[in-house]
Formats: C-alpha cells, structure tokens, sequence
C-alpha cells in the first residue's frame, strides 16, 4: 500500500467518524429539544400556535392526526367547560376520561392538563391553542376533534 493510499484511507474513515458523530449529536439534540409525551410536564414552555380555519381544515381532510388520548381528553374537557361543545362532544369527552381509568387517574398525566388549558397535541408534537380562536371556530374545532376522538379511540366502546 502507497503512503498516498494510506493517507486517503485515514482521510476517509476520519471524514466518516466526523459524519457519525455529527448525526450522532443531531439526532441527541432533536430529542431533547422536542420532548414526547412521557417526558413533557404541565409547566413546559411550549409556544403552541393558534388554532384556526387552517387546523380545522387539517383535522376535516385526516391531514392532522390526534396525540396522546389524555390530551384530546382534556381538550374536549376545556370545550365543555367553556360551551364549546355539543352533547355528542360533550359524550365523546366523558367516555374518553373513562377509557383513560376516570378523572382521577387521567387529570395527574402531563397531556390531560396541557388540553384542559386548550392545548392541542398532535401525534406528530405539533401544538395548537384554541384559546385564541373565536366562539364559531372553536365550536367546529371542538366537534371535530370529538368526532375524530371518538372514531380513534372509542370505535368498539358501547
């Protein structure tokens, strides 16, 4: 082997051992900047973005999908509890905390508290506030995330 073949060879495993550890460190990085759902607390400082007709629109064409059912829990629970909501949302949210093991076990988890403060998590850890959106918008938004809610998590319950 020639002394140029010997460098290009340690040039090369140096590069890679670069690109390794690179990734290596972006990939630690990425998840502790976005913890998941076990790790998030109620006092995290997340900057959720308002929810709107945009987010409606997400939830009417499947393109958004729900999170944690804890959380679509207490986003319905904020609905209800604001007159957002429809007797089948209304429905929705109570089964739901239910199935989660009742309004005791679920109110301790992270999820249910971020919802109750109107904070929607989706499957992908995108968050959505629907305290700024307007009566009209927020209703919709409430009898969707129910309807979607019950069709996920409740297909199957009597």
């Amino acid at each position: 082997m020639s002394l140029n073949s010997s460098v290009a060879a340690v040039l090369a495993s140096l590069s890679l051992l670069a690109v390794a550890t690179t990734t290596s460190f972006a990939q630690d990085k990425i998840e502790t900047d976005y913890p998941n759902e076990t790790r998030a607390s109620a006092d995290h400082n997340m900057t959720p973005a308002p929810a709107g007709s945009a987010l409606l629109s997400q939830l009417v064409t499947g393109s958004f999908e729900l999170g944690a059912p804890a959380n679509i829990a207490g986003v319905l629970d904020y609905c209800n509890d604001r007159g957002l909501a429809d007797n089948a949302t209304q429905r929705t949210a109570e089964a739901l905390i239910e199935a989660q093991g009742g309004r005791e076990v679920v109110s301790q988890e992270a999820g249910f508290i971020h919802g109750r403060k109107g904070i929607l998590t989706s499957a992908q850890d995108r968050h959505f506030t629907l305290d700024k959106a307007d009566d009209d918008t927020a209703r919709r938004l409430c009898a969707r995330i129910g309807t979607k809610a019950s069709a996920l998590f409740l297909s199957g319950t009597p």
